[in-house]
């Protein structure tokens, strides 16, 4: 059991934790097999730990889009407002 953990770990860091696709915890291998073969919950939890932090970093990056998509939105319209009160007194 440990010699599986230690190769699934071994191989997740030399392939720097590739996407996970179609159900895999690994590439071109099914979950179900993986975990026939041994593995258990402690490599599991390692990378569904990396797959919940690469997700909540996109979240994070996309919160800090769309805050700066707000603030130059905000400033647009400011902009927009002062060029329509110079309109309207000239």
């Amino acid at each position: 059991m440990r010699f599986a953990v230690g190769r699934l770990l071994l191989g997740v860091r030399v392939l720097g934790l590739a996407p996970v696709r179609h159900g895999a915890l690994l590439p071109g291998v099914p979950a179900a097999v993986v975990l026939r073969l041994g593995v258990g919950l402690p490599a599991v939890r390692v990378l569904l730990g990396r797959a919940v932090l690469l997700v909540l970093l996109r979240l994070l990056v996309l919160l800090v889009v769309l805050v700066l998509l707000v603030l130059v939105v905000r400033l647009l319209l400011r902009v927009l407002l002062v060029a329509l009160l110079l309109m309207l007194l000239v």
